[in-house]
């Protein structure tokens, strides 16, 4: 039989308990799809040598092999990642007694998996079908009988590798990436109302605007003099768009959507009810105590496959253009101001504000209500936890936090007071210690 063939595979294995030998020379092959039983008196191995393959235990001598893995000599990080690729049921179940039966067997895949809670939820539920106990959702451990305890244990066991859904009594689907698959599949099982082709009688189409023969526009739409509409594309009721404006093939304007004149919405893009693009930045000068308005002389640009939300607004470059870059993903109420650049495939999330002249990278994650100054840059892969303030530039790849996480009230108090006392307290640390100690090393400094 091949090696690959071999999920287990231990040769010569042995173990003992301080002097006491447990295991002596045990060969053991389990090939893939093959179900076995380890059979034996009570003390004999059998739950020590399951140990020795989860790697929960080393051997005294010999090899375990697991997926062509040598188990005992794999670091921290890999042998959890071989443990992701395994299900074990305890002896006794092993639920968390204050857990409901779907939280159980929810669990592993929240611990290791990004996946949206309605992705949990279908996959959870559908493991709970697997073994019989769909409508045991709700109940607590304590209301289980034992088997019904050992068939949730079966469920968390396999509800997250793929390897074993030969054994699942309903039809598999194995995937590498099942949110971008669940993505697709209801995309294809909840398409878009279809619309109907051409130029509602109650649109206003302005002389010299060009309008694909494929293309929907629906009642209430004024599209100006220059403005072009690509093949498929839908613009939908209300919505205006500009002298000059730009929509591309297959994109779609939902309602009430504002293109100011010269903007120019790439191929394949989503524009949400409200956004409006292009619209004058904040420019203004002061002079004499009063402001006086600075032209907003530049467009904005959108490329393709751009999805941008509900009332968010995107302002036109004051010089040059605002650029939205291939593949982003904006959340709705979202501000972006005057000559910023967003990278291809960055996603940004609702209440987030970027001030002028920014420039965020590719594949970037900036999280809900974080607020971005103006003139810096953040480089690619960068990731900002919510409500967190961006006050410089970011010049390397990682994860970046600056808003307080919540606790108690009467907590939070406190701090706040101590926080405003740090300056009195420096001055009276450097009062009693000096600039140098007594052993000669430097305190705090003087800075003020």
């Amino acid at each position: 039989m091949a090696v690959n063939d071999l999920v287990v595979e231990t040769r010569a294995l042995a173990f003992s308990y301080g002097r006491q030998p447990l295991l002596r020379s045990v060969d053991l092959a389990i090939p893939r799809g093959r179900v076995v039983a380890i059979l034996g008196a009570s003390g004999s191995g059998k739950t020590t040598l399951l140990q020795l393959i989860a790697g929960m235990l080393k051997p005294t001598a010999g090899s375990v092999r697991v997926f062509g893995e040598e188990v005992p000599r794999l670091g921290t990080e890999e042998l959890y990642a071989l443990r992701r690729r395994m299900g074990m049921m305890f002896q006794k179940g092993g639920l968390f007694s204050d857990l409901s039966v779907f939280e159980n067997v929810a669990f592993p895949v929240r611990e290791h998996t990004k996946l949206p809670e309605e992705v949990i939820h279908d996959l959870a539920v559908m493991k709970l079908h697997a073994v019989g106990l769909r409508g045991a959702q709700a109940l607590m451990p304590a209301e289980l009988s034992g088997g019904m305890s050992r068939r949730v244990a079966l469920a968390r066991a396999i509800v997250l590798d793929p390897a074993l859904a030969e054994a699942s009594p309903v039809p598999a689907l194995l995937i590498k990436n099942p949110h971008a698959c669940f993505a697709r599949i209801a995309t294809l099982l909840h398409p878009l109302p279809p619309v109907r082709i051409g130029v509602h009688e109650r649109a206003v189409v302005e002389p010299g605007a060009h309008i694909a023969a494929s293309a929907s526009v629906a009642a209430g739409a004024c599209i100006g003099a220059g403005a072009t509409v690509g093949e498929h594309a839908v613009i939908g009721p209300g919505c205006v768009v500009m002298t000059g404006a730009v929509v591309g093939a297959y994109s779609r304007l939902w309602a009430n959507v504002v293109l100011y004149p010269h903007v120019r919405v790439g191929e394949r893009c989503v524009v949400h009810a409200g956004a409006v693009i292009g619209a004058d930045g904040f420019g203004f000068a002061p002079e004499n105590g009063e402001w006086l308005k600075v032209p907003q002389v530049g467009s904005v640009i959108v490329g393709n496959d751009v999805e941008i939300g509900a009332n968010t607004t995107i302002d036109r470059g004051a010089i040059g253009d605002t650029v939205i870059e291939d593949g982003v993903k904006l959340d709705n109420l979202i501000q972006i101001a005057h000559n910023v650049r967003i990278g291809a495939h960055t996603a940004i999330a609702a209440g987030t504000g970027v001030a002028g002249s920014t420039e965020i990278g590719k594949r970037c994650m900036i999280a809900g209500m974080v607020g971005i100054t103006g003139h810096i840059r953040l480089c690619d892969d960068v990731v900002v936890t919510g409500k967190s303030t961006v006050t410089n530039s970011v010049t390397k790849p990682g994860v970046y936090s600056s808003a307080l996480p919540l606790e108690e009230a009467a907590t939070f108090r406190r701090n706040a007071a101590r926080f405003k006392r740090l300056d009195q307290i420096a001055r009276a640390v450097r009062a009693l210690g000096g600039n140098k100690s007594a052993t000669g090393e430097t305190s705090m400094g003087d800075e003020e």
